[in-house]
Parts: C-alpha cells; structure tokens; sequence
C-alpha cells in the first residue's frame, strides 16, 4: 500500500511540475504578446511639434526654434525655446542669390536639435518687422522679390512652409504678439479672470514702438482691439504700433526738427544746435541720412553737409522731442508721421505693463531701476543730459556694453520719457511704478517672436501618433514570447508523457503480485 501511494504521488509530482512550467511560460508568453500588440498598435505616442519663428529685424535676423508637446492643452501649444541662432545683417540689405548663403547655416544648425520622428513636420514661420515695412513704403517692388526669394528657398529646405507664414507682418500683430509672450511667461492667459490680472506689454524698437494691454468686453468693439483665444479662453488686446517712432528712426527725426526750426532761408546754415547731444559732440552727415520714409525729404538739400554741435541742454533738449510727439506742432511743422495721443485709451495708465527692447537698455544704461518714480527717472536723464563728451567717455569707460553710443542716450532717454508721459499718459509717480522695465520673464527674452508661436499654435495639428514601441523591437518581442507559448505547449506534453509513462509502469508492476496471489489461493 505504502509503494502504491508513493508511486501515484510521484506521478502526480512529475505531471504537476510540468504543467506549472508550461502555464508560467504561458502566461507570459500571451501577457507579453498582448502588450507588444497594444504597445504596437493602441497605445501610440504623440511626438513633439517643431516650428522656428524668424525674427527679420533692420540690422540682424533671429532665428529661434521652438517646441510644445502634440498633445496641447484646450488647442494651445505650451511652447518653450530650443535653440537661438542669428544672422548678422538686415534681410532687406541680402541679395536674392544669396539668401541660400544668409539662411542654411542656421537652418542646418537649428534642425539638428529636433528629433527625428518630428523633423518631418517641423515648420518655419516668418515675419519682417518695421525695417521691411519702410523698404516696403520705399521700394514695393524690392519689399516684394526679398519675400519672393524667401519663399523659394523656404520651399527647397527640409522645413514645412505655409504661405500664409511668410510675410510682412503688421505693427499690430507685433504689439498682440508681445502681449502674449509677456503673460504666457507670468502665466495669466491659461485661466480667464479679470483684466486686472493680466499686464500690458510695451515695446521700443529702432524703427518702430508698439503698447498693447487687455481691455474688458465693453471695449472689445473699439478700434485697434483684437480677439484672441489661448488656452481656451477669449482675450481683447489693444495694440497700437506707431511706425518711425522707435529710437533710431527718431534719431532722425529729431535731427530733421533742428534743420527745420533753424534753417536760414536766405542762405544755407552750417552748424545746428543739438541740444540733446553732449556738449563738445559733433555729428556730420549728407542729405542721404535723410532718405527715410519717415523724414519730410522738402527740406533737404543735395550736396549739403549738416553738422549738429552738442550743446548739452535739457530744457531745450525737453522742449524739441515734446514738439515731436506733440501732434499739433508736428503737424505744424509738416514732419509727417505724427502722433494722436487720443488713439491711446485713458485706461492704459491703470493697467500693470512691462516695457522692453529699447525701454530696458536705455534704463540700464542711465541706472534707472526695473521699478522707479517719474521723478527719479527724470533726474537720472537730466544728470546725463547735463555731461560733457568727455564725462561719457568715462561713463562708457566703466560701463559693461561697450558698444553703446553714449552721445545719443541723453535723447534717447528723454525720448523713451516724453513717449511714456506725454503720448501714453504716465503723468504721475503712481502711475510711473506700473511700469517694469526688464528684458526678461523668468529668464526668457521679451519680444513679439515667443507669443507668435504661442499663437500659430492653435492652427498647426499635431503630428500622425507613432506606436510607442518600433517595428524591430516589436517583431523580436513578438518572436520571444511565441517562443514562450510554443515551450509551454511543449511543457505540458512532455509532462503529459512523463505521468502516462509513469503510470503505465505503475500498473505493470502490479500485475505479477494479483497473478501470485490467485496461484497461492
């Protein structure tokens, strides 16, 4: 009895140890197929979007890459900056033949840094600021054939391109886009709230200026107001953009107005005044300095020299840029171009706003904090106002941008305070600390090219899903665990045979003993 039980235990045991093998190898064999099979075929990643917005400025192109995750939160890419790369020059000055030679080395250098299953649908999107709205005021057709040339090469390169992209783009599409990229950094546009909570955005460039801030939905039919959506919510920007009043073409301007006021119409003047250039400065041109779009050309005569003389005055250097933005003695003096402070909504003034380009450097370069009072400000302009050339030799001595041309600050820092004051309203030491001045949000650049992006997010889809494990992976993992499944099929008849054998051995050593038995009876 005792060897019976043992070998039916041991058949049992050498059966059950079998099947144990084969069913772990099946269950891993048909776990691991079925997750090769979703990883392959349902479950799929969406991969990242590329797109390089290309900044092309009157003295150099910025050419930034950018990328957002496919799966965008309420149809807006969360966008952040990949890659930055310039190429010195103004686009309007490069000729057609060579823009191959201005654009490929950026261009190769920033599609390095996208990742291979999304360099197929990167895009490119350009947009020509204020320096090719002049050229296109000047000379259409040049405006046009730089365009025309961009467009050609955009479409030889390995980037994606819509027509739509490429372009001229507006003042106002300059000031929105500003806006956005100020409060997608401080983060006030993924939820709606009041426009209190939002901050406006103000920009100093060298030929142009824009302001644009939130207004509430009484306001969303006014002029210059401009819906956009975000992150699912409803937003109405105000953006102005007044073409030739940034710094540089200002300058011009400004130096126009003197040859103007102090022309002697019965014989040719020599030497102007410059009351907000440092005393013993000189600057000498020709009449081609006038050329600008942005200059009445009436006054200029061929051939002249105009040489302005530093006089280092304040109050005189006050009085001509206040005639400036002044739209009435603008119109007066026939300089084209002016100014309407009515445009302007008397609310920008209790709005929050960040002023950068021109605005930062500027108030850099005077020591004027990012936070100040209209009155400190003001007498930092009037200490520099009141120095000699030789004083800002030793102001750029220790100063760390060496390449700042000190003899201009003293306009350009009252310019950037009669802008402010007389045109936007900021009258009052309270309204002057609404004001930051900085080039940065959470150390990202301030400027219209990041919230463009933001923006032309809502309009480019996502890439095609790609399975989140490849073909080659896949076909090996595949091949792997059919070899699971095959062995345990094999494991359960090998252990099937192993406890038949075992019992028919069982039964065939039982049978002798019953024989002796009958024959012992």
């Amino acid at each position: 009895m005792v060897s019976e039980f043992c070998a039916g235990n041991k058949t049992r045991w050498i059966f059950g140890h079998w099947l144990i093998a084969a069913a772990i190898g099946m269950f891993v064999g048909i776990l691991g197929i079925t997750m090769c099979v979703l990883l392959y075929a349902v479950f799929r990643n969406i991969p990242d979007n590329y797109a390089m917005v290309i900044d092309a400025g009157s003295t150099h192109t910025d050419m930034i890459l950018y990328s957002w995750p496919g799966s965008k939160r309420n149809n807006t890419g969360e966008v952040t900056q990949v890659h930055l790369c310039s190429a010195a020059g103004g686009i309007a000055e490069v000729s057609l033949e060579n823009i191959s030679v201005y654009f490929k080395p950026c261009f190769d250098e920033s599609y390095a840094f996208i990742k291979d299953e999304s360099q197929k649908n990167a895009e490119v999107l350009f947009g020509a600021t204020a320096g090719m709205r002049l050229l296109n005021q000047t000379d259409p057709k040049k405006a046009s054939d730089v365009i025309t040339g961009v467009k050609n090469y955009f479409r030889e390169s390995d980037w994606q391109i819509k027509e739509r992209n490429v372009g001229i783009i507006a003042g106002s599409t300059e000031g929105v886009s500003g806006w956005i990229t100020t409060n997608f950094l401080l983060q006030t546009v993924l939820k709606k709230g009041s426009v209190d909570d939002t901050s406006g955005a103000m920009d100093l460039g060298g030929a142009s200026t824009q302001i644009s801030f939130e207004v509430s939905d009484s306001f969303k039919d006014s002029e210059n107001v401009y819906p956009i959506t975000l992150f699912g919510n409803r937003f109405y920007i105000f953006s102005q953009s007044f073409i030739c009043h940034g710094v540089v073409q200002s300058l011009m301007r400004y130096r126009a107005a003197l040859v103007i006021e102090q022309s002697n119409p019965e014989g040719e003047t020599v030497d102007f005044k410059s009351p907000c250039e440092p005393l013993g400065g000189n600057f000498s041109t020709n009449s081609s300095y006038f050329s600008s779009v942005c200059v009445r050309a009436d006054f200029v005569k061929g051939g002249q020299t105009y040489n302005f003389v530093g006089t280092g005055n304040y109050s005189e250097c006050q009085r001509v840029i206040s005639n400036l933005l002044n739209y009435t003695e603008c119109i007066n003096a026939k300089l084209g171009h002016c100014v309407d402070p009515d445009k302007i909504p008397a609310e920008a003034t209790r709005r929050r706003f960040f002023a950068f380009a021109a605005y930062s450097y500027i108030t850099t370069d005077l020591h004027i904090p990012m936070i100040s009072s209209r009155v400190e400000a003001e007498r930092r302009i009037k200490v520099l106002c009141d120095y000699t050339k030789a004083q800002l030799v030793g102001v750029k001595a220790v100063s760390k941008n060496k390449k700042r041309k000190f003899e201009t600050l003293c306009f350009e820092g009252q310019y950037m305070f009669t802008l402010l004051s007389e045109l936007y309203g900021f009258k009052t030491d309270d309204e002057w600390t609404h004001i930051s001045f900085t080039n940065q949000v959470k150390s990202t650049t301030l400027g219209w090219s990041l919230g463009y992006m933001v923006n032309a997010t809502e309009e480019i889809a996502a890439a095609p899903p790609i399975p989140k494990l490849k073909v080659l992976p896949f076909s090996l993992l595949i091949v792997l665990f059919v070899i699971f499944v095959l062995l345990s099929i094999a494991f359960s008849i090998h252990g099937y045979k192993k406890g038949k054998n075992a019992t028919g051995y069982q039964s065939s050593s039982k049978a002798p003993s019953q024989k002796s038995v009958i024959s012992v009876l």
